[in-house]
């Protein structure tokens, strides 16, 4: 996964909770769907209903990507069910 500083600054957003899930909005409002969002440098993704996934795998052309309990994008670790995953967040 790569990203220039334009998708970054496209990508800023605002977190918020609602019903126990975090979702993220960009600056005027909207809410990002199927999307990911970087914060204070770290990755998250948030789901087609705009829910930010947590303990779950994310398929993101053609690779996949572990985010944690608290949604941030794993990185040269392993994941709670064993799998490296490097630099760049993708399962090796």
């Amino acid at each position: 996964m790569s990203y220039s500083v334009d998708d970054v600054v496209s990508n800023a957003f605002k977190k918020r909770m609602i019903l126990d899930s975090f979702f993220a909005f960009n600056c005027s409002g909207t809410m990002k769907v199927s999307t990911w969002v970087y914060d204070k440098g770290e990755w998250y993704y948030v789901s087609s209903s705009g829910a930010m996934i947590a303990n779950d795998w994310v398929k993101d052309n053609g690779k996949w990507y572990y985010l944690a309990s608290s949604g941030k994008m794993l990185r040269n670790t392993y994941t709670p069910d064993g799998y490296y995953v490097g630099n760049l967040g993708a399962w090796q």
